[in-house]
């Protein structure tokens, strides 16, 4: 990898990562127009040195997709969407897979002995074994967390999320500012001459006092999170 350009760095960040996405490649162009990678790998990680191997290999097996295929076919399988990702890691874990051949890191499936037609419908022709069956569960367990991470419903929940947040904070307003005109309706003194302002109230009025407050809660969260974390995302 380092003979063909492609710089691999540590950093402390990603040994904080889940293991597969520890190991991460950036590709892009040098000023001669000539494709470079960046790997970034974790300083600290209590993956095996096979486990890593893989890992690597699945980084240099996309730069040698980005290589092998240019324009429109390379933008594509690069592209960030559904489909095109779906692809990518088919491809790349296949050519991933060719690389750790070649290299002697896996060997081939064993083909099994199947003497009877029953035995060549019903069991498998080829079974993974030593180094291929640990590949085969890596590229399973990878697959698995990915698929995990943007399932439908987590996608669902990350949109939907501020918008129960929002109604909660308008709920609880209102059962907040009910129990203040309760209590000043009970003639039970309140700070701030409360008592006196909120006994005059009509029900319309209230309510539009309540939208009003609703309507603050929005710009009100969006300084406190500035505010909050802001500063330690620009450090």
């Amino acid at each position: 990898m380092t003979e063909e350009g492609i710089l691999i760095v540590k950093q402390f960040n990603n040994s904080l990562y889940h293991p597969s996405e520890q190991f991460e490649i950036k590709i892009d162009k040098d000023d001669q127009n000539k494709l470079r990678g960046i790997v970034t790998v974790p300083m600290f990680t209590d993956e095996t040195d096979f486990n890593k191997a893989v890992r690597l290999a699945k980084c240099y097996a996309l730069f040698k997709i980005a290589q092998k295929h240019n324009g429109f076919k390379r933008g594509f399988l690069f592209f960030d969407s559904y489909i095109s990702n779906h692809i990518r890691d088919i491809y790349s874990w296949r050519e991933c897979e060719k690389i750790l051949r070649k290299l002697g890191i896996i060997g081939k499936p064993l083909e099994m002995h199947r003497p009877t037609i029953i035995s060549k419908v019903i069991n498998l022709k080829y079974i993974s074994v030593n180094e291929l069956a640990d590949f085969r569960y890596i590229v399973e367990e990878t697959r698995n967390y990915y698929r995990s991470k943007h399932s439908v419903g987590r996608i669902l929940t990350k949109f939907t999320r501020p918008i129960l947040n929002l109604l909660k904070a308008a709920v609880r307003l209102y059962l907040g500012f009910g129990l203040l005109v309760i209590l000043a309706r009970g003639n039970i003194p309140l700070p701030f001459n409360l008592t006196e302002s909120l006994q005059g109230m009509s029900n319309k009025e209230i309510l539009n006092v309540w939208w009003g407050l609703v309507g603050l809660v929005p710009p009100l969260f969006l300084l406190f999170y500035g505010l909050i974390y802001g500063p330690k995302k620009l450090k």
